[in-house]
C-alpha cells in the first residue's frame, strides 16, 4: 500500500506531485521576494545616478561632486550579518587609501539618525557614512543584496562591482580596475 496515493503502483505519481507542489511554494515564493524587496537589477554600466544623502553630521554628501577621482560605494545595513563582518575590512582599506573616497551607505529604513550614530561609533567606521532612510538611492542603483559594494571611476561611470562581502585585496582589484576603465 502507498502512503501518497493509498494504492499500490502510484508511488511515482505521489512523489512526483509532492515534488511539483514543493517547487510550485518555492517559485512562488521567490517572485514574491524579489517582487517586494527586490530593488530591480543592478546598475552595472553607464553614467553613475547622482545623489545627495546626508552624513552622520548631517552634512550633504553629492556623488557628483567627487567626480575625477575613483569612489567606493558601499551599501549595507546594521541588521546585516555580512555587511556588519565586511566592516572591520573597509575601515582598514578606507585608512589606507585616503585618497579614494569610501562611502558606506547605509539602507536602513525607519532607524533613526541617532541609533545608525551609535552603531557607527560602536564599529569605529572611520569612514562617512550616509543614511538612505527610504531606500531611494538603493533603488536608483538597483541594489537588492546586502552588501553591495559599486566603484564609480574617476570619469563618473559606473565602473566594476561586488555583491557581497569583500576584503581590501578585493577593493583594491575593484579600484585598479575602475581606473583602467575610465571612457
Amino acid at each position: 500500500m502507498n502512503p501518497y496515493t493509498g494504492r499500490k503502483g502510484n508511488f511515482i505519481l505521489g512523489f512526483v506531485r509532492d515534488w511539483g507542489i514543493a517547487l510550485g511554494v518555492a517559485v512562488a515564493i521567490f517572485v514574491g521576494w524579489s517582487f517586494l524587496f527586490g530593488g530591480g537589477s543592478l546598475k552595472t554600466a553607464g553614467d553613475a545616478p547622482d545623489f545627495t544623502l546626508a552624513d552622520m553630521d548631517g552634512t550633504p554628501t553629492q556623488l557628483s561632486t567627487l567626480q575625477g577621482q575613483p569612489v567606493v560605494l558601499n551599501f549595507w545595513a546594521t541588521w546585516c550579518g555580512p555587511c556588519k563582518a565586511e566592516i572591520p575590512e573597509l575601515v582598514a582599506w578606507s585608512g589606507e587609501n585616503e585618497d579614494v573616497p569610501l562611502l558606506g551607505i547605509s539602507v536602513d529604513k525607519g532607524l533613526s539618525p541617532r541609533a545608525l550614530q551609535r552603531f557607527v561609533e560602536t564599529r569605529h567606521m572611520t569612514y562617512p557614512v550616509l543614511h538612505d532612510r527610504d531606500g531611494a538611492v538603493a533603488d536608483t542603483w538597483g541594489v537588492s543584496t546586502l552588501p553591495t559594494t559599486i566603484v564609480i571611476t574617476p570619469d563618473g561611470h559606473i565602473g566594476p562591482h561586488h555583491v557581497g562581502m569583500v576584503d581590501r585585496e578585493g577593493l583594491d582589484a575593484l579600484v585598479e580596475e575602475a581606473e583602467g576603465h575610465q571612457h
